[in-house]
């Protein structure tokens, strides 16, 4: 088995010692408790530092907390909290995150006015500077002055704020104003080929935030370099007829060239295929070549895991490996260093229940794309398995279960009504003695399991069938909820059988 290298975050040098440290904390103990001494050892500081910068942790975790117990601390997160959310907080708290944020938004500062806005000194702002510069020296980023601005690396630069924006706020609300989101929003439902990416809800999510961060980098002045960028151009001005209202005024296709540029730019990552590409081989020729590679992958995943899926879901497919290994979310290892606090695909792959066989996809990767592609496993995982839920629930979960009691249609919809109740949710149940349910044959043309008075059954086979009598207990409900959950585990050993 392929084991995804464990970060406990201590290599972001943007942040300072005390932030690293929080983050490591909670790290490590939200995958296990740990001892004081194996803190002191780590960090390497003494008992009283160690208790200290657990008492200010705790006061940023609220309601979350880190408790000691029998010589070990421990993360106690309650159900009206989230170990993301922990980790938003402690984002929060970085004063050199907040730095990077107020540049981002308002670049007209001085070092006066940038620390009368961020209430502390001026000393403070120019050695917090100072150490973020040195951070981002290896990257091409630097933070100049008069005014204060982040420029360099302008593709690193927005995937650095796409990050802390999205594991500061989250994906829904996000610190920009809303006209400017209305707008991007509506972009994304227009009708425009986005090279073939499936669209949903967490995708149009990602795909808002990326593009308010590039309006506002494009806004600032600070654009990429985008290859092939007149023919983006022609294809904006395609589509310029359908684009919405922005503000009070209507984007036509008599804009003039500058503006076509600017979109353009806003748009790129999601109107060209490699945003973030790993090489600077972009030829057609190369990319059709790892396109092939990966049609094989996933045509061969597939099969082993013995999942049959649509045309266009496979192309979906494909569309999100090649992204997830050569595209715009193959950040190399050093990116994801700098601008990943909180990885999620790491943290999808380590700890969700699995419902695709990880060995699969791992010697699979290997086989088709090459090892040195290993370092993507995790977000190749989570891509695959994520497009797949809905497809999985449909294929393999929520069977039909029946209700029909021939004598009395109230006892019917009573014990219908009560069986709801207690029913887990991936049951789909049925009331067969409704009105839309004529004839016998319909009745149990659908039917998993029916439960039901009838003494006999031609469709179902008996061991399909739970039989009440003209009166049942609060015990024979529950009776019935397991003995669904038996015959669904049942029915799951029998696929797994097959595959085999």
């Amino acid at each position: 088995m392929y084991l995804v290298e464990r970060r406990d975050t201590m290599t972001n040098q943007l942040l300072s010692k005390k932030t690293l440290h929080y983050l490591f904390i909670i790290n490590r103990l939200h995958a296990e408790d740990i001892s004081i001494e194996v803190l002191m050892d780590v960090l390497k500081c003494s008992r009283s530092t160690i208790q200290t910068t657990i008492e200010s942790l705790n006061a940023i975790l609220v309601p979350s907390e880190v408790i000691y117990y029998n010589d070990v601390y421990s993360l106690i997160i309650p159900v009206n909290d989230s170990f993301d959310h922990c980790i938003a907080k402690i984002l929060d708290d970085s004063f050199e995150l907040t730095l990077l944020e107020k540049i981002f938004f308002e670049e007209e500062h001085s070092y006066l006015t940038l620390a009368e806005q961020l209430f502390t000194s001026e000393s403070t702002i120019r050695r917090t500077i100072s150490s973020l510069n040195q951070a981002l020296e290896p990257f091409d980023i630097q933070i100049k002055t008069r005014p204060i601005r982040i420029i360099g690396n302008e593709r690193l630069i927005r995937i650095l704020y796409f990050r802390l924006f999205i594991e500061k706020y989250g994906v829904y609300r996000v610190p920009f104003d809303e006209s400017n989101i209305t707008f991007i929003k509506q972009f994304y439902h227009l009708k425009i080929p986005f090279i073939n990416r499936g669209k949903n809800l967490q995708a149009e999510k990602n795909f808002t935030l990326f593009s308010l961060v590039g309006l506002q980098r494009e806004k600032n002045q600070h654009s990429v370099d985008v290859k092939a960028k007149n023919t983006i151009v022609k294809l904006l001005v395609n589509w310029m007829d359908k684009i919405p209202f922005w503000g009070i005024n209507k984007l036509a296709k008599t804009q003039s060239k500058d503006t076509m540029t600017f979109l353009s730019n806003v748009f790129y990552l999601y109107l060209t295929d490699d945003f973030f590409a790993v090489n600077d081989d972009l030829s057609t020729k190369t990319k059709r070549n790892k396109l092939g590679k990966i049609e094989k992958f996933t045509t061969h995943v597939l099969v082993e895991l013995n999942i049959t899926v649509s045309t266009k879901l496979k192309a979906i497919l494909v569309r999100d490996i090649y992204d997830a290994n050569y595209g715009f979310l193959s950040l190399k290892d050093t990116w994801v260093n700098l601008t990943m606090n909180n990885n999620e695909y790491n943290n999808f792959y380590t700890y969700n229940q699995t419902l695709l066989d990880k060995e699969i996809i791992q010697k699979n990767i290997v086989e088709f794309l090459g090892e040195t592609q290993l370092q993507y496993l995790p977000t190749t995982y989570f891509l695959m398995q994520t497009r797949l839920f809905n497809h999985s629930q449909a294929t393999i979960i929520h069977p039909n279960i029946g209700v029909f009691i021939d004598f009395d249609k109230e006892f019917n919809d009573y014990l219908y009504n009560e069986l709801a109740k207690v029913m887990p949710a991936h049951f789909q149940l049925i009331n067969l003695a409704d009105k839309k349910y004529q004839e016998q044959a319909d009745k149990l043309a659908n039917i998993d399991l029916l439960v039901t008075n009838i003494f006999n059954s031609q469709t179902i086979a008996e061991e399909k069938i739970y039989r009440v009598s003209r009166f049942f207990s609060e015990d024979e409900l529950m009776k019935i909820s397991n003995w669904a959950a038996e015959q669904l585990s049942l029915n799951k050993k029998i696929i797994e059988e097959k595959i085999k």
